[in-house]
């Protein structure tokens, strides 16, 4: 499931952060809309060092009708 903050635009987990990729472009909620969750920090810098570039901004569902893979995040989810 897909949380919506009170704009509409994509949150997160029920309890996990939410990434989706596009064109080797990893994206996910800022920080502010969302639980700023110790593996999604992971995720991003591992994604620094390996250059791949990591947009925090916000989208829409009808956004992730485009993407080419998306994921979630989370310690306990494994």
């Amino acid at each position: 499931a897909l949380m919506l903050d009170a704009g509409g635009f994509v949150a997160q987990g029920p309890g996990d952060n939410f990434f989706f990729e596009k064109d080797g472009v990893l994206y996910t909620p800022p920080v502010g809309h969302i639980l700023p969750g110790i593996t999604r920090q992971t995720v991003i810098q591992l994604a620094a060092a390996m250059d791949i570039k990591v947009v925090e901004k916000l989208f829409t569902v009808k956004e992730l009708d485009e993407a080419d893979g998306a994921f979630f995040t989370g310690t306990a989810t494994e």
